[in-house]
């Protein structure tokens, strides 16, 4: 089934994007954040792409692996 809507996309400079999420980000169900420009702004996907997310971060994430392993090996043993 398809509603045979024709879809709008229009380009929306960073600047806009970023006041835009600061502004909405205060509201008390806010439908679009900073935060989430942040994440939408950078590739998450493509070969390299931890060390993207360790230098917009500032944190090394090179340990991620390992304590998701562990975290979550405590956490199948519970249930």
């Amino acid at each position: 089934m398809s509603l045979k809507k024709k879809e709008r996309f229009f380009y929306m400079p960073s600047f806009l994007a970023i006041l835009q999420g600061k502004i909405l980000e205060k509201l008390p169900k806010p439908l679009f954040t900073y935060d989430q420009y942040v994440t939408l702004s950078h590739d998450s996907i493509s070969e390299g792409s931890q060390k993207l997310v360790t230098k917009i971060l500032k944190q090394d994430l090179s340990n991620m692996k390992i304590i998701t392993s562990e975290y979550l090996k405590k956490f199948i043993d519970r249930v």
